[in-house]
């Protein structure tokens, strides 16, 4: 999957190309990626990851993949909304394979 971001479309909703990347990354792979947080269990002093993550039955299609919402959190006091992906970039697929297998140095 490639996303090309507009960016005259982003700056014209308040946005940088790096509010969408870190919007979709988070979405697609966790906020784990983007910002990890981590909750201290006080009884046994030991930290954990808190990652949240879109499941993926809910991102099925790639319609689901242009409602991702898009902000630059920061609570918007602005009162300018969220966007959504589509709107700000184009989704394309880019077939390339799973898995390469060599033998004798070949692909």
């Amino acid at each position: 999957m490639l996303i090309s971001s507009h960016r005259a479309f982003a700056l014209g909703a308040g946005l940088t190309e790096s509010d969408i990347a870190d919007n979709a990354l988070a979405t697609l792979s966790g906020s784990g990626q983007v910002s990890p947080t981590y909750w201290l269990d006080y009884e046994t002093g030991v930290s954990h990851l808190v990652n949240m993550q879109t499941p993926q039955t809910q991102l099925t299609s790639m319609s689901d993949l242009e409602m991702i919402p898009i902000d630059k959190g920061d609570g918007d006091p602005s009162g300018q909304g969220v966007q959504i992906l589509g709107s700000l970039s184009q989704i394309s697929q880019v077939g390339r394979p799973l898995e390469v297998s060599h033998r004798d140095i070949l692909p």
